[in-house]
């Protein structure tokens, strides 16, 4: 079989971008693929992945521009033809196979990089977006992916929606490839739920912990003393949200034991401002936990459309006060809440094994 390598902006960090990848290398090597994971630049904090065979293109972490700093612009151009001339030589020591770049960077990097590669003609490329178009089109990311993309075999993004507005900005190559299933319950999972609202996910603007805090404050009266917000993760805005949290809200490290965080779990609340199709919801939904979600991407509204048993409830976006609203009314509607198993749309490697054939 030919070989495959999956690109992300990095491998390292415990982010759903580099889930998927592994996930979908655990996938490709089950099938029989030799398959290389590479990350671009390394990351401050590793996670431990298992056995996937990583590589890292930079030598040191990618610095933040610094306007004006001609050693930081210095910096940066040097590393990144670091990345490019190391990614080159790795596929030139390789037979042609596939090339799947997770995140528009990466992609980017990969495209400097085929100009270095000998035999770049028999390479087949499929690009990604794991983002919303609507996220793509509030911030520069649209312009990328419409200049990115046709350098593609195969553009690949989460739904339906998303695929009909690339389409409609002059893409051709747009194709829709789910999010593999990352987690399932085992067989002998079962939910003991306590009085918990968790946020599961990175601390930073885009997934709006801090409106996640604004909201149970406003509805912590009427939820009572004993419900408490776990706030579950790490990010840069750690340190303020701890500053604002009241003695109801727990911090809680990232964990990859989502199995033990579920069966506990009353209710996941998502309060993310953009979000492509967040395997958090899928996760819960697969384990038949309440969700109540922003109303942020198409990813989101199709988890809950094919869901078939929890409690879910789909709120506008950037909204304390909604928040709170839904919280209240979830606590109210608990006594006829059943939790059930849902079902939720899993890609395969069959998805993946009809675009390899048709390359």
């Amino acid at each position: 079989m030919k070989p495959i390598v999956i690109m992300a902006n990095n491998v390292q960090e415990l982010g759903g971008a580099q889930v998927v990848v592994h996930s979908l290398a655990k996938v490709f090597v089950s099938n029989g693929h030799k398959c290389f994971v590479v990350g671009v630049t390394p990351h401050a904090e590793p996670h431990d992945f298992g056995k996937s065979e990583t590589t890292t293109l930079m030598p040191r972490i990618w610095p933040l521009s610094i306007p004006d700093d001609p050693q930081n612009a210095k910096d940066r151009t040097e590393l990144r033809s670091i990345a490019v001339s190391n990614l080159a030589d790795l596929l030139n020591s390789l037979e042609p196979g596939f090339v799947i770049a997770a995140q528009l960077w990466s992609l980017e990097i990969l495209l400097d990089a085929m100009k270095l590669v000998l035999r770049s003609s028999e390479w087949r490329i499929i690009g990604q977006y794991h983002g919303a178009f609507a996220a793509a089109a509030s911030g520069r990311d649209l312009k990328r992916a419409v200049r990115l993309a046709p350098s593609c075999d195969v553009f690949a993004v989460l739904t339906r929606e998303d695929a009909q507005a690339f389409e409609q900005c002059g893409l051709t190559n747009v194709m829709v490839i789910p999010n593999p299933s990352t987690w399932k319950p085992s067989p002998g999972f079962t939910r003991s739920p306590k009085k918990y609202i968790d946020f599961i996910g990175r601390f930073s603007l885009e997934k709006g912990p801090d409106l996640a805090l604004a909201g149970f404050e406003l509805a912590r009266a009427e939820l009572g003393p004993e419900t408490k917000l776990r706030m579950i993760g790490s990010g840069p805005l750690e340190s303020e949200l701890r500053e604002q949290a009241g003695p109801q809200v727990e911090f809680v490290a990232p964990t990859t034991d989502i199995e033990s965080i579920l069966c506990e779990s009353g209710v996941l609340l998502l309060t993310s401002r953009t979000e492509g199709a967040p395997l958090v919801v899928a996760e819960a939904l697969a384990a038949g936990v309440p969700v109540i979600a922003t109303d942020c991407s198409a990813g989101v509204r199709e988890f809950f459309q094919t869901n078939e048993g929890a409690y879910t409830d789909l709120i506008a976006r950037e909204s304390p006060r909604a928040i709170a609203e839904s919280l209240i009314r979830f606590s109210r509607a608990q006594t006829i809440v059943i939790s059930t198993k849902s079902q939720v749309s899993i890609s395969g490697y069959e998805i993946w094994a009809a675009v390899f054939d048709s390359l």
